[in-house]
């Protein structure tokens, strides 16, 4: 019989022997393939990759969400437009009826607003 492995215990300023174990006394496991498995370290660094992308993701969102003030921005840049364009189809068209400028001013609205994509959802945009 080999000796293949010792015991020590630090119990004084020496190292001292407790005992030897013998290859006779290991037991030995058979050999599986590991064909078709994948290696636990695959494993780790896809689930920490997939982990990251995941808090990366819900990170970048909330930071849009919290620098947006949930959609409040898109109102006042909403209320600027309406104002810029009301303003300027006034004093355009002053001699035309109420109902034939507001019909304008709301064609208008309709196309600054799709231009600058404020008639989807907050969050869609986002």
């Amino acid at each position: 019989m080999r000796i293949i492995g010792f015991r020590y215990l630090k119990g004084s300023k020496q190292r001292t022997r407790l005992g030897i174990r013998m290859e006779s006394e290991y037991r030995t496991l058979p050999l599986t393939s590991t064909k078709g498995r994948i290696s636990p370290l695959i494993k780790y660094l896809a689930g920490k990759i997939i982990t990251l992308l995941m808090m990366v993701t819900i990170s970048v969102l909330l930071i849009i969400l919290i620098g947006n003030f949930g959609g409040y921005i898109d109102e006042m840049v909403k209320g600027e437009v309406s104002f810029a364009i009301g303003m300027q189809y006034r004093a355009m068209y002053l001699d035309l009826p109420f109902a034939e400028r507001a019909e304008l001013i709301n064609q208008a609205l309709e196309r600054a607003f799709e231009a600058a994509g404020l008639n989807e959802p907050f969050i869609k945009r986002t």
